[in-house]
């Protein structure tokens, strides 16, 4: 069935449509819940309040404006900054003045293998580990992160530099 018919369905009320979109986007879903979530309970309430919001702002997707991957990689990724901004230490990282300036080079990246990239940063301190995936994951500007945790395009520059710093020090202590 195509996304279009299977969507109308959903709309419809059709529970067997919205349990085959649910099948059809859950492991997607999943994966970016994981990199926003310190815990599988936490990724599980992620994923859950992400299909909640699919299913109740279902009607305002439009297959114009984006591919519907892309609408709810956005959902997800609202869902996830929601739950952390529920944690209490959140505020930590936007008064975090220090600065680390150490370049990510193309040697060190050629020989990571993606295990080894997810374990850096993994590693790294929630806020620098945070930017990082909304920068490279998920492929969000300066523009977005910053409408989305509420800070200045600048502070989203300076963090993503410090969170590259951070990553390169890591790097390097995980393989001495």
């Amino acid at each position: 069935m195509s996304l279009d018919k299977l969507i109308s369905k959903c709309l419809d009320l059709d529970r067997v449509a919205q349990k085959q979109l649910y099948l059809d986007h859950h492991s997607y879903i999943m994966s970016i819940a994981n990199r926003y979530a310190d815990h599988v309970d936490d990724a599980k309430d992620i994923v859950q309040n992400t299909f909640i919001r699919i299913f109740t702002h279902l009607a305002s997707y439009d297959v114009k404006s984006g591919s519907f991957n892309a609408w709810i990689r956005k959902i997800c990724i609202r869902e996830g900054i929601a739950l952390w901004r529920k944690r209490p230490n959140h505020e930590r990282y936007f008064l975090n003045t220090e600065v680390l300036e150490v370049p990510i080079t193309e040697d060190i990246l050629a020989t990571l293998t993606l295990a080894e990239v997810d374990q850096v940063i993994n590693s790294l301190p929630e806020q620098h580990r945070l930017i990082m995936m909304m920068y490279y994951y998920d492929e969000l500007s300066h523009k977005e992160i910053s409408d989305l945790l509420g800070i200045n395009e600048s502070s989203s520059r300076s963090k993503l530099s410090r969170a590259r710093g951070h990553f390169e020090l890591k790097w390097k202590l995980i393989n001495e």
